[in-house]
């Protein structure tokens, strides 16, 4: 779901600057800084990732159009 929403909140219309979540725990907190989320200062449940980087993962797939999906989560999960 992860490499969805960010694959999604990166071929939107809507220009932004980060994807921001709240980790409802520390064990979510956790995941999202193993995906390489950044804390927001004085705010240990809040997380970004900045489009930037989303964009830089995203462009150094090889896109397969029958593994596109395998190869994301790849990217973004395996390391």
């Amino acid at each position: 779901m992860l490499v969805d929403a960010l694959r999604r909140s990166l071929m939107n219309e809507i220009v932004a600057a980060a994807v921001v979540i709240d980790a409802k725990d520390d064990a979510a907190r956790a995941f999202y800084e193993y995906h390489n989320f950044v804390s927001l200062a004085g705010q240990p449940l809040r997380w970004f990732l900045p489009m930037t980087l989303i964009a830089r993962q995203f462009s150094s797939v090889r896109v397969d159009v029958q593994n596109t999906e395998s190869l994301l989560k790849c990217q973004f999960i395996c390391k």
